[in-house]
Parts: C-alpha cells; sequence; structure tokens
C-alpha cells in the first residue's frame, strides 16, 4: 500500500514538475512578447513626435507660401498698373505715328506728280543718289490753342485742366508768353481743339467762348479755371521736327519712325532696313545690293535717330577672307571709332571691333553652354577670341585655358580677364589650336611654361601698351612694367606673359596674387583652383569657328596619354553651320570622318539662323577612349 501511494506522489511530482516547466517556458515567451511590444510602443512614441515636428514645418511652409502669394498678388495688380501707363502711352505714340504718316503721304503724292515712272520700266537704278536730304520735308504743324494766364497761377491752372494740356514727350504745356513776361500760355492738348469749333476764326472763338464749352472742355473745369483767374483763349501754333522724330522714345514706336522716315527718303520698291546689330556704341549695316548707292543715308537716320546710344555707324565691305575672320568695315556716319565696351549678363568685354571677331547676336548660346559648366570644372577653349565662353565660365568658377590666333583677340581676352578680376582662374594662349591641344596636353608642358615664364617675353609690350591704353581710359589697370608683368592695382591681380618654345606664339598666364585684403568679392570667391593638370582632366573643350572647326576634330586622334589621364574624356562642343543641301546626320557623319571613329550619342543644338538657307548648330559630344587614348604609353612632345 506504502509502495503504491508513493508511486503514485512520484507520478504527480513528475506531472507537476513538467507543468512547471510549461509554464516557465510561457513566463518567458510571455516576457519576450512584452520586450518587444515596449520597443514598438518607443517606436510609435518617437515617429509621433517625429510626425508632430513634420506638421510644424509644414506649418510653417503653408505659412510661407500664402505670404509669398499675397506678395506675388501686389506684384501683379502692380504690373497690371504699369501694363495700363505703357498702352496709354502706346495710344499716344500711333496717334503722333499717325501724324507722320498722313504727311509721309501728302510728301509721296507730290513726289509722284514731280518724279514719274519711266515707262520702260523701274526708275530706281535711273535716280541719283541723294547725298543729303531736306530735312523740312518731315515738319509737322499742330494748330493748337493756348491759354494766357498769369504767371503766378501756372500751377493751380494746371491741376484744374489736368488731362486737358498738350501731353508730348519733351514738349511742355506751359510756355512764356511773347508779348508780356508776367504771363504764361498753357497750351490746350489736341482732343480739345477737335470739336465743331475748331473751324472758327479766333475771334468768332472768342466770342462764342463765353457761351459754350470751349472746344470739349468740362464747363465745370472751366469755371474752376474762371474763379482762379481771368484767361484769355488764343491760337497756338507748333512745328515738329525732324529731330524730334524718335529721338527719346521706346525702341519699337523709334524703330516704326525711323522705318517712315526711310521709306520716305528712298525711292519706291527699295526694301527699308529692318534691322541692325548694335556692338556697345557701335551699329553694324550690312547693306547691299540696290540699297549701296542710299548707304549714307540710311546710316545718317540711324544716327540721328539713335543717339547718343550710338556713335557710330559702319557697313561689312565685301567678304571675309583673312585667317582671323575679321570682317572689313567702312565708317558712314558718326566718329572713327570702333574700341568700344559690351556688357553680357554682367560680364564686361573690351574690343576693336574693326580687328577682332564678335557677334551679339550669340549672347543668349554664351548663357546656355555656360549654364552646363559647374564650378571647380576645367574648360579648353580653342578659338576663345575676346572671351565670350571663357570669362563668363571663370566668372562661374571654371579654370579656363583659352587659345586664340589672333594677337588682338588675345590682347583683349587678357585685358577681359583683368576687367572682371578673373585673372587668376584664366590660363591665355596665342597659338595655332592644333598646337594649342597638343601643347596643353603634354606631360612636358608646366616644364615649359615654368621655364618660359623665369625667362620672360620680348614681345609682351603690345600686349601691355593695349592694357595701358585702356587704363588710360578707364582707370582699370593703374600701371604696368615692361618685364612682362601687368600688374592691376585695383585689383591686386599679377599677371605674367611668356612665350611656349614655337615661334611667335604668347601665352599670358595669370597667377593671381591678391594682396588687398578689402578687395571687392569675386563671383568664385571661396573656390579653389583645381589640382589636376591639362594632361590629367579637361572637363569641357569649346570650338566656335563655325565655318571649319569640324575640320579641326582630326586633333584628338590619339591625343590624351591614358597612364596620365584620370576620369571621363571631355566633352566637345563643336559649332558648325547647317545649309539647306545638308542635313543633321551628314553634319554627324563628317564630324565622325574628321575624328576617325564612332560619335555616341551626340546632342545637336541649333543656335540661330544666319540666312535663309544657313542655320548655326552646335554639336556637343563626349569623346571615345578608343579614338582619343595614345596606342602607346610613350610622351609625345607637341
Amino acid at each position: 500500500m506504502n509502495a503504491r501511494a508513493l508511486k503514485t506522489s512520484v507520478e504527480q511530482s513528475q506531472r507537476l514538475s513538467s507543468e512547471v516547466t510549461n509554464l516557465t517556458m510561457q513566463i518567458a515567451k510571455l516576457n519576450k512578447e512584452c520586450s518587444l511590444y515596449d520597443n514598438d510602443r518607443e517606436a510609435l512614441m518617437e515617429f509621433g513626435n517625429d510626425a508632430d515636428e513634420r506638421a510644424r514645418q509644414a506649418e510653417a511652409c503653408a505659412q510661407k507660401a500664402e505670404d509669398n502669394s499675397r506678395r506675388l498678388s501686389d506684384e501683379v495688380n502692380q504690373s497690371k498698373q504699369e501694363i495700363e501707363l505703357l498702352m496709354a502711352d502706346k495710344t499716344r505714340h500711333l496717334e503722333e505715328l499717325q501724324l507722320v504718316r498722313r504727311r509721309i503721304v501728302d510728301l509721296e503724292n507730290e513726289r509722284d506728280d514731280n518724279n514719274p515712272v519711266c515707262p520702260h520700266g523701274s526708275n530706281i537704278k535711273k535716280m541719283d543718289p541723294p547725298l543729303t536730304f531736306d530735312k523740312s520735308k518731315f515738319d509737322v504743324k499742330l494748330q493748337l490753342f493756348a491759354l494766357r494766364i498769369p504767371r503766378e497761377q501756372c500751377v493751380n491752372v494746371g491741376r484744374a485742366l489736368k488731362g486737358y494740356l498738350l501731353d508730348k514727350d519733351r514738349i511742355k504745356p506751359i510756355e512764356q508768353d511773347p508779348s508780356c513776361e508776367k504771363n504764361r500760355l498753357m497750351i490746350l492738348s489736341e482732343e480739345v481743339q477737335d470739336s465743331g469749333s475748331k473751324f472758327l476764326t479766333a475771334s468768332s472763338f472768342l466770342v462764342l467762348i463765353c457761351k459754350t464749352e470751349l472746344l470739349g472742355i468740362p464747363g465745370d473745369k472751366l469755371d474752376a479755371v474762371r474763379k482762379i483767374c481771368k484767361f484769355e483763349v488764343i491760337p497756338y501754333s507748333m512745328t515738329l521736327g525732324y529731330s524730334y522724330w524718335g529721338a527719346g522714345w521706346s525702341y519699337t514706336f523709334e524703330s516704326l519712325v525711323r522705318d517712315e522716315i526711310l521709306k520716305q527718303i528712298l525711292p519706291p520698291g527699295v526694301e527699308v532696313p529692318s534691322s541692325f546689330e548694335t556692338i556697345g556704341h557701335i551699329a553694324h549695316l550690312n547693306i547691299s545690293g540696290e540699297l549701296l548707292p542710299f548707304k549714307e543715308i540710311i546710316a545718317k537716320v540711324i544716327y540721328d535717330k539713335n543717339q547718343p546710344r550710338i556713335r557710330t555707324v559702319v557697313n561689312k565691305v565685301g567678304t571675309i577672307t583673312n585667317e582671323f575672320r575679321v570682317p572689313k568695315f567702312e565708317i558712314l556716319a558718326g566718329t572713327d571709332d570702333l574700341v568700344t565696351e559690351i556688357k553680357q549678363y554682367g560680364t564686361r568685354f573690351k574690343l576693336d571691333y574693326g580687328s577682332v571677331y564678335w557677334n551679339s547676336r550669340l549672347e543668349h548660346e554664351h548663357v546656355r553652354l555656360i549654364s552646363k559648366f559647374s564650378p571647380g570644372e576645367t574648360i579648353c577653349d580653342m578659338f576663345a577670341g575676346v572671351g565670350p565662353f571663357a570669362i563668363p565660365a571663370a566668372q562661374k568658377g571654371c579654370l579656363v585655358y583659352a587659345n586664340d590666333l589672333n594677337p588682338t583677340s588675345v590682347d583683349y581676352l587678357q585685358m577681359n580677364a583683368v576687367l572682371n578680376q578673373v585673372g587668376s582662374h584664366i590660363h591665355v594662349y596665342n597659338m595655332d589650336a592644333r598646337i594649342f591641344m597638343r601643347h596643353l596636353v603634354s606631360p612636358a608642358y608646366k616644364e615649359d611654361a615654368d621655364k618660359d615664364a623665369a625667362v620672360g617675353v620680348a614681345d609682351g609690350a603690345s600686349t601691355q601698351e593695349t592694357i595701358r591704353e585702356y587704363s588710360e581710359c578707364k582707370g582699370a589697370v593703374k600701371g604696368a612694367s615692361s618685364n612682362g608683368h601687368c600688374r592691376d592695382d585695383k585689383n591686386e591681380v599679377e599677371t605674367n606673359f611668356h612665350r611656349s618654345e614655337d615661334s611667335d606664339v604668347r601665352i599670358a598666364v595669370g597667377s593671381g596674387k591678391r594682396r588687398r585684403r578689402d578687395a571687392p568679392k569675386k563671383k568664385m570667391e571661396g573656390f579653389k583652383v583645381p589640382g589636376s593638370k591639362p594632361w590629367e582632366h579637361i572637363d569641357h573643350i569649346i570650338m566656335n569657328l563655325p565655318a571649319s572647326a569640324l575640320q579641326f576634330l582630326d586633333i584628338f586622334n590619339g591625343l590624351f596619354q591614358r597612364r596620365y589621364w584620370t576620369g571621363l574624356l571631355p566633352w566637345v562642343h563643336c559649332y558648325c553651320f547647317l545649309r539647306s543641301s545638308q542635313t543633321e546626320e551628314s553634319i554627324l557623319s563628317d564630324a565622325e570622318t574628321a575624328l576617325g571613329g564612332r560619335i555616341q550619342d551626340p546632342i545637336i543644338h541649333r543656335v540661330r539662323d544666319v540666312a535663309p538657307n544657313k542655320e548655326m548648330i552646335c554639336l556637343s559630344f563626349r569623346l571615345q577612349g578608343e579614338t582619343c587614348f595614345q596606342e602607346d604609353d610613350t610622351d609625345k612632345r607637341a
């Protein structure tokens, strides 16, 4: 019996032990789940805090957006008011233009009566070109009325008649009374004259003046004037001469008046020049064909209607035949001064338009291409000119190697670097483009540059004379020494000019030494010049010579040495002409033939129409290693 009870007790003890073990495992599991729940709860609380912070940020952004919306609404309302004022000015200008056109129609009728057309054809070629023209033909006489009032009441009467006085540019509605110094004449507007009484004589008009409204002026206005002072109405005649039309008006209206004047001067059937290029104070015309006999007259009208903004008018003569692609000009009007200064998007360019190439119509293209560059990149400009690409790129913080074959362009390029305070970011060269590229990517370039910099340059005086001449005009460069160093005392930028081994090849390297602590801030302030050398890495190569840039693509075949190069090969931006007989595919094929390899993923940007059947384009592509790396690793001197 005791044995059975003992056995039962042992079995119960084992069962209880098993249940205790199971309960212990369940407790451990529940503790683990509680720990996970605690972690989840902490994560949720942290997420809730982040959500609150985001909500506060969203509320701040919404408030900022609301403030911007109110500001934009105010600007829109202000713009609407300005548009209304401009529309009112446009209406007034159009009315004045109608007066000119009516006068021109009368003059054309008189000319047709005195100059009949040849029955066998046009009389344009038989007509002798005018050497001068009668400015009095452009006189427009206005028959107006004026109020004679005491001079001390001008302000009060002017307020009372606001909106009914003469409103013309540069003409005051108040004049001295020639018959009495104590009186003034308040000239009434043309609209006031436009009533049924305008055909009355002065005496009958004075009789009716007290009985009716004054030629359209409301009676309450006249009563207000009568309360101020006694007045007398008199006829007033005014003549608007040749010098009045176009001067000081908006450009659009000025162009309309200029065209109307030229139409009156030129024979019937001769097309009026529609536009001209402006380079600083210079107006550039392209007059040819039937307009050549009248080029002096056209230039005089353009000069008269645009001075003092335009001080020189030139016309291109013949075709471009020199190696520097610079056209020849003849001066038709104004001063014989082709040295000018241009400003494009904050960048200043000094140049001699008769000695260097410049095209103001490429301003937007300059901005477009520069926008693709990033600060710290290395840019190579093979045909830099006076720096329309190089100077803005340096201002953006790029290191620029700029070359041009024209020594005058190189002089002005270096001058513009000093003028725009980027001398430390531009290396300037005067070489053939192929020699320049081979010289630039040769590892021996640094040794040659250091050696030549120590020797100095004998022909650096020409560049110094150019900069010194500019300093006398503008005061940008305070002094220059004769040992090949140019110093800008304002910006403390020192520039060295030296020669490479090739004869007649000049190099200008900006050292960028700044000495004044209070010098003005540069756009690239805080940027470090990249440490890579041109034989190690170049980011972009610009080839802005549309007439023949494609022929220079062969220079890239085997140009770079693989063992020195780091990173991707550079982008090439090659400008060329696309004629009506060509296609984009044919241009790409010509480029690949010159390059000696395939061009992958080309980008073609249409820049502008040069002629009816001729378009300027920019072909951009990245050079490929299989074409541009040398087959062996031996150094090759340029």
